[in-house]
């Protein structure tokens, strides 16, 4: 799902880590931070990712979405 305001995606489980990049290069330095890269074009959805690395899931959505609310 897309947030109507702007062209920065919803930070929800679904969200792919290109779409998260694609909206703020600044997403990178968390996604890194739990050793999550864009292989395979970044087609892993936030919930497959923390999922494959073994890390909670929540803490990196309210990351996220701190860095995306200071860009809207």
């Amino acid at each position: 799902m897309m947030q109507a305001t702007s062209l920065t995606p919803d930070v929800i489980a679904e969200t792919t880590l290109a779409s998260l990049a694609d909206a703020n290069p600044d997403v990178m330095a968390v996604l890194r931070q739990h050793g999550f890269d864009l292989c395979c074009g970044g087609g892993l959805s936030l919930s497959q990712a923390a999922q494959a690395h073994n890390v909670e899931l929540a803490p990196i959505v309210a990351d996220l979405r701190a860095i995306l609310a200071k860009e809207a």
